[in-house]
C-alpha cells in the first residue's frame, strides 16, 4: 500500500514539470518563428532541443513509473478474487440497465442489488438448524 502511494506521488511529481517544459519548448519555438536576427534564433533553437529532451525523458520515467503502478493494480485485483469479479459484473449490468433511465429499469437494478447485499450477510438471516 505504501509502495502504491510512493508510486502516485513520484507520478505526480514527474508529471508537473513535463507540463511546465512543454510550455516552455512551446515558447521558444514561438519565440524562434518571430523575424530575429540569425544568432538570436540560433539561440533560441539551440534551447529548444535540451527542453525537449528533458521533457521527453520525464514523460518516459513517469510512464514507466505508471505502468508499474498498475502492473501492481491488476495483481492486487487479481488477488482479490472471484466475488469481486461477481460484483463488478452485477454492477456493469446495473449500469446497462440505468443508461435507459426507465423508473422499471432503477427499480430492478434496486432489487438485485438488495437481493446482492442480502446474499452476502450472512448475520442478519435467521438459520435454523434441524434438531
Amino acid at each position: 500500500m505504501l509502495h502504491d502511494r510512493l508510486l502516485a506521488v513520484l507520478v505526480a511529481i514527474g508529471a508537473k514539470p513535463m507540463g511546465w517544459l512543454a510550455a516552455l519548448h512551446s515558447g521558444l519555438i514561438s519565440i524562434g518563428e518571430r523575424p530575429l536576427p540569425g544568432v538570436c534564433k540560433l539561440v533560441v533553437f539551440a534551447l529548444c532541443l535540451p527542453v525537449f529532451e528533458l521533457h521527453n525523458l520525464l514523460f518516459k520515467v513517469t510512464y514507466r513509473l505508471g505502468s508499474i503502478r498498475l502492473r501492481h493494480a491488476c495483481r492486487r485485483q487479481r488477488l482479490l478474487g472471484l466475488n469481486n469479479n461477481l460484483s463488478e459484473l452485477d454492477f456493469n449490468l446495473i449500469d446497462r440497465r440505468c443508461l435507459g433511465g426507465s423508473v422499471e429499469g432503477l427499480q430492478q437494478s434496486k432489487a438485485r442489488f438488495e437481493a446482492l447485499i442480502g446474499s452476502r450477510n450472512f448475520q442478519s438471516r435467521n438459520h435454523s438448524s434441524p434438531r
